[in-house]
């Protein structure tokens, strides 16, 4: 349990960030980690000091410590997520194949995106996709600046998702 806390309490944990998005088969994509690996328990291992494998002698794997405070019940709807996306230009298409979303518009640029159930039991990743409107060159800045400190920005230089013959530059290669 927590320290100062004498019974289970409700913990609400909240992140706020601004970072580059990877783009992933032509889209970008936010993941969100939710799920923790359950602890690695091996089987009890011999009283033998050591254990013989074929030509090999291995020694005998330590007995491990039970995992301790395991709540007995878990809340089966437990994770709310709300996102506040920017894409710095128009955003075509928000979708996620891993949880069902809500996907509202407040702008050109921006989505309020947040779970359709409202909250989830935490047993896979979250997974936001979207695209932005590539029908030709465009560019996108988000600056970000506070009076006692420097700012920042983030410049976005987008293509075209399928560029038309004309938008397309000629090359000359020569090989030798």
């Amino acid at each position: 349990g927590l320290i100062g806390l004498s019974k289970p309490a409700c913990i609400i944990a909240s992140r706020s960030f601004v970072q580059t998005l990877p783009k992933v088969d032509k889209a970008y994509e936010l993941v969100i980690p939710l799920v923790v690996g359950p602890r690695f328990q091996p089987p009890q291992a011999d009283d033998k000091p050591t254990t013989q494998f074929g030509k090999w002698e291995l020694e005998a794997l330590p007995s491990y410590p039970p995992v301790k405070g395991i709540p007995k019940s878990i809340e089966a709807e437990r994770v709310a997520i709300q996102i506040r996306l920017n894409g710095g230009m128009p955003i075509q298409q928000v979708s996620s194949q891993t949880h069902q979303i809500d996907a509202q518009i407040s702008g050109d640029n921006q989505r309020i995106i947040r779970l359709a159930k409202n909250r989830v039991i935490d047993n896979r990743d979250f997974v936001l996709r979207y695209t932005l409107n590539g029908e030709s060159h465009q560019a996108g800045l988000l600056a970000y600046y506070q009076s006692e400190q420097q700012g920042f920005f983030s410049l976005l230089i987008e293509p075209p998702a399928i560029p038309q013959p004309d938008q397309i530059t000629p090359r000359e290669m020569v090989f030798v």
